[in-house]
Order: structure tokens, then C-alpha cells, then sequence
């Protein structure tokens, strides 16, 4: 009996939107913002080797810059993994530690979960009552920056063509409306 081997040059880097990102929803601002506000989770998948994820770079699609006072990338944990950053011309880069103990690694063969949170801007403060800002990952292969930890390799990524990677637009305004049920007379 024998037994086959598979050589690789480098391992394999996938992502998609994790099942619990968030769903499009009205978000009340209020005139001086909201902080540490969820708007995108990720899966990231390794194959072969440990992946290091050396850069990230988010894009906003509706709504605009000004509707964000910062933004920055956390783990499932709800550690931040990065420094905090700010929108320009529809996009920010993040660029995550390359040595010691802050590195972002996805494990050989496993997942790791990462989240985009905002700090946003009230309706005195810079956000246009109604915008509704997405932000995702745009392009795998400029927009995510990532080397295998074994062979050195440098990877971009596997993103399928429907742009998994994008999340749900949420609508910003200054309160949003409750409903109660009225009891009957």
C-alpha cells in the first residue's frame, strides 16, 4: 500500500461574510454619535500553512466619509487588532503588527473571525440623516495582504465572484421609531 504526498508551494487564504454579520438595520446616531458600532464580520480560512494577515484595506460604498469618526478591525473575542482608522475617499487601510504577539494569524487548516466597528458621527457632528454606509472588502487580490508563515509565500486571496466580502448597509438617522402594543379597551 502506499501512500500519496501533495507538495504546496503556499498555503490558501479564503474569506466570506461570517454568518453573524450584521443584518441591515436603522441605527439612531443621536446629534453626537454612536460608538463601537459592528458593520462587518468576516471568515477568514487557511489552508496548508498559518496565514499571516499583514494589511486589510475596507471600502464604503453608500453614505459618506463624513459619517464616520474612526474605524477599526477586532477579533471574535472583541480584542482590537488594530489601530484605529479614518475613511478617506471612500476607503481605509490597516495595516496589522508584523512581529511579536499583536500578529493577526489564521491557523493551518482552521478559521479566524474578524469584525469591522465604527465610531459614527451624530447629526450635529457630520452624518446626513438617511445615509446608509456598507463596508466590505472590495478586491481580494490588492485589499488583503497575507503571507504564509511556513513558506515565506505571499497570498491574496479566494473571494468567489457574488463579493461575499461586502456587508448590509445601515441606515443612520437620528432616533429610530419604537412600536408598543396597545391593549384593547
Amino acid at each position: 500500500v502506499s501512500q500519496d504526498m501533495v507538495f504546496a508551494a503556499a498555503g490558501g487564504l479564503t474569506v466570506a461574510l461570517d454568518a453573524a454579520s450584521p443584518v441591515a438595520t436603522i441605527l439612531a446616531v443621536g446629534t453626537d454619535g454612536l460608538s463601537s458600532t459592528e458593520f462587518t464580520r468576516w471568515k477568514f480560512t487557511a489552508t496548508t500553512e498559518d496565514i499571516h494577515l499583514k494589511s486589510i484595506k475596507l471600502t464604503r460604498t453608500g453614505g459618506g466619509d463624513n459619517d464616520f469618526d474612526s474605524i477599526a478591525i477586532y477579533n471574535a473575542s472583541g480584542d482590537k487588532v488594530s489601530s484605529n482608522g479614518y475613511l478617506s475617499g471612500g476607503t481605509v487601510t490597516f495595516n496589522l503588527p508584523l512581529t511579536g504577539s499583536g500578529m493577526v494569524i489564521v491557523p493551518k487548516d482552521g478559521t479566524l473571525v474578524l469584525s469591522a466597528k465604527a465610531v459614527l458621527k451624530g447629526t450635529s457632528t457630520g452624518v446626513t440623516s438617511s445615509d446608509a454606509p456598507i463596508l466590505g472588502i472590495a478586491n481580494d487580490d490588492v485589499d488583503v495582504v497575507a503571507k504564509g508563515m511556513s513558506s515565506g509565500g505571499d497570498l491574496s486571496g479566494n473571494w468567489d465572484a457574488t463579493n461575499t466580502s461586502t456587508g448590509n448597509a445601515m441606515t443612520l438617522y437620528k432616533s429610530k421609531p419604537t412600536f408598543a402594543l396597545c391593549g384593547s379597551s
